[in-house]
């Protein structure tokens, strides 16, 4: 509650406090998923090596990874430039 209050205090309003903290934690939740897209993208390129082929959904895949980075990344400068500095 008091890191809470004090933040609410930092940013002038408790609505942007709380939206503050809600965005950085989807921003968190999006990156651990990337995070684990990654690990995914790599175990197939392990594999691919191991067997010297290529998946046949592995462009389409990475392609679908640099989208979503992408979208996350320009997600995460929109919200941060949406919110005050806090004083």
């Amino acid at each position: 509650m008091q890191r809470f209050l004090f933040e609410a205090a930092m940013a002038g309003s408790a609505a942007q406090s709380a939206d503050r903290r809600r965005a950085q934690g989807d921003a968190q939740r999006a990156r651990l998923v990337l995070t684990s897209i990654a690990n995914n993208v790599n175990q197939l390129a392990k594999w691919a090596n191991t067997n010297h082929v290529l998946p046949d959904a592995l462009g389409t895949a990475i392609e679908d990874v640099r989208r979503a980075t992408a979208e996350v990344a320009e997600t995460q400068r929109r919200l941060g430039s949406s919110f005050e500095e806090p004083r």
